[in-house]
């Protein structure tokens, strides 16, 4: 549960936007200085960074297996004609044994 947290792009959002916003107030000093908003600083960011992390090691997932399943497709090809390359000298040596 806490992946599929991690990973949905909407949280992101969501936690970049607080996290901004409680910052950008404490800075302009619209939002009182506290403790609670400090740690919720921090939890943001920390939350932020996580979130980060997540997104780039899952693309970095999807570019191997798209990867992996391009040489799985290019392996399967080759196979393919080397297969019917075989039948093709099989049809082929019958019907000169045929007209012999």
């Amino acid at each position: 549960m806490l992946k599929e947290l991690a990973s949905n792009p909407k949280i992101a959002a969501a936690a970049a936007t607080a996290t901004t916003s409680t910052g950008v107030g404490q800075y302009l000093e619209m939002i009182p200085s506290s403790d609670l908003i400090k740690i919720s600083t921090i939890l943001g960011i920390i939350l932020s960074v996580v979130l980060i992390y997540t997104h780039i090691k899952k693309m970095i997932y999807d570019s191997k297996m798209q990867k992996l399943m391009q040489e799985k497709v290019s392996y399967e090809v080759i196979t393919m004609k080397r297969k019917e390359k075989e039948r093709l000298a099989t049809v082929m040596d019958l019907k000169r044994r045929a007209g012999d």
